[in-house]
């Protein structure tokens, strides 16, 4: 079974604006599969676009189901 890794956030985290070759968890899955091996990990984006640090706080959208959590919010705070 692989180790999971869960991204939450926001659009950032998300990759909005970003090729698709290039967003977030594209980019962690592949360095995690040249590291540890192909199905060795598995990365699971859970980011929506517009949600805010406030509102993971509140438990909005936050079902953590990975081994590793990632977070990242801060773009929609300001």
């Amino acid at each position: 079974m692989p180790i999971t890794v869960q991204l939450f956030g926001d659009s950032t985290q998300l990759g909005a604006g970003a090729s698709k070759g290039y967003r977030p968890a594209k980019l962690l899955q592949k360095s995690l599969d040249a590291r540890f091996g192909l199905g060795a990990t598995l990365v699971i984006n859970s980011a929506v676009g517009g949600s805010t640090a406030r509102s993971a706080l509140n438990g909005e959208g936050m079902l953590a189901r990975g081994d590793i959590v990632v977070v990242n919010w801060g773009v929609n705070d300001c």
